[in-house]
This record gives structure tokens, sequence and C-alpha cells, in this order.
């Protein structure tokens, strides 16, 4: 009756995140820049532009350089990790509405599924806050009937909650034979 649905996280959930990146990363090839990061300190403390233009640093791979280059190393790389952390969790987390249950899985190496019976589950919710409307994202709860936590499952950063909410409900209709 219904088609197998897969479902990830949306990439506009991590919008924070990624323009986060972003800044750092431009940052980083600013402060690569030759003596950028020096002129600009200097419009500020004289004594520290001095410091940040003439202090060299031994690295085992570079060599000697300077804080310029250590300083555009260090924001590439929170920059890189920034990335890596949000596709990480973009790729680790998946839902699957089937034709009579809901499968959650977690991970990427090592993985863990659960599943709940549309008619063991209670009303879906949706929760999600100011940001979120505002991406169009939110987070899909639903629990079943004295499942306690095992009993529960999040669709967390999901793009269109309520359309995914109204999707359930449809599907848990029909397996009640209430459609």
């Amino acid at each position: 009756m219904f088609k197998d649905k897969t479902i990830h996280p949306a990439w506009r959930a991590f919008a924070g995140r990624l323009l986060t990146a972003a800044a750092l990363a431009v940052f980083a090839a600013w402060a690569a820049g030759g003596d950028r990061l020096a002129r600009w300190v200097y419009g500020h403390n004289e004594d520290l532009a001095i410091w940040v233009n003439g202090t060299q640093v031994d690295l085992p791979v570079l060599g000697s350089t300077g804080i310029d280059v250590l300083t555009a190393l260090v924001a590439g790389a929170i920059a890189g990790l920034i990335v890596l952390t949000v596709a990480y969790t973009r790729f680790s987390y998946r839902w699957r509405l089937g034709e009579h249950a809901v499968y959650a899985s977690t991970g990427v190496i090592a993985t863990e599924e659960r599943s709940m019976q549309y008619r063991n589950i209670r009303i879906p919710t949706v929760r999600r806050g100011i940001l979120e409307r505002l991406l169009m994202v939110g987070t899909v709860e639903m629990s079943s009937a004295g499942g306690g936590s095992e009993g529960e499952i999040h669709m967390q950063h999901v793009s269109n909650p309520m359309r995914i909410k109204r999707e359930l409900m449809d599907r848990i209709r029909a397996e009640r034979g209430e459609a």
C-alpha cells in the first residue's frame, strides 16, 4: 500500500555549524596571507603585532613557520573538524518508514537498529524551536504504549517534520484499519 521511504537529517539543520566552519576557513585563508594578521593586530596592540610578525614556531612537519601560518592551520583544522562532525551526524542517522513499521538506524561502522510497529505507536509529536521553524526542520518523536526509553524513536533534524508526521499518521491509521 505505502512505499518504503528513507529519511536522513537535513543539511540545512546544520546551517549554523556550517557557517561557522566557512567563517573559520575564510579566516584561515586571510591569516595565511603574509603579514595581514600582524597588520590587523597592529591596529589594536603594537607590541603584540611585533611579536606576531617576528615569532617563529618549529613544527615537526613544516619546520620553522610564522604565527600567521600556525593560526591559519589551526583555524582550518577546526573548520574541517566541524564539517566532518556535521557529515558524520548527517550520514549516521537513518529512519525508514516501512510497510508495517518505522525503523531507526544509528551509526556508520557499528550500527544499531530498532523498529516500532505502526499499530503500537501513539500520536507522533513534532518539536522545533524558532530557528528550526525558520529552517523548516525539526524532530518527530514517537513512542509506543508502555515501551519506556526503548520504545521511543526520535527523528532529529529532519526536513519538513509536519509532512513526516502526516505521513506517519496515515500509515498508523491504515495499519489500525481506520483509513
